[in-house]
């Protein structure tokens, strides 16, 4: 099992298909401003069955880590983890 964590996350709108064809596209807000928040990815990547899964969190402090350790146990109940952290 592989760990990593990342963040923050914008939750912003990305420019699609209707964006491009206006004359002047209304601008995206800049990162700085971030209205509606940012979260926190806890990402687990299983080597052997090759599938990420992981849980998105609004802050990255010890308890949210713990959170996220006690799903990946969850998911793998009665085996040995070796977790690899960077």
């Amino acid at each position: 099992m592989c760990f990593d964590e990342w963040g923050p996350l914008e939750l912003r709108p990305i420019g699609g298909v209707a964006w491009a064809p206006r004359r002047r596209p209304v601008r995206m807000r800049a990162t700085y401003r971030r209205t509606k928040g940012t979260e926190q990815f806890f990402g687990f990547y299983d080597v052997h069955a090759d599938c990420l899964d992981g849980v998105f969190r609004k802050r990255k402090r010890l308890p949210e880590l713990f959170d996220a350790f006690r799903r990946l146990r969850r998911c793998y109940p009665r085996t040995k983890l070796f977790v690899v952290m960077d």
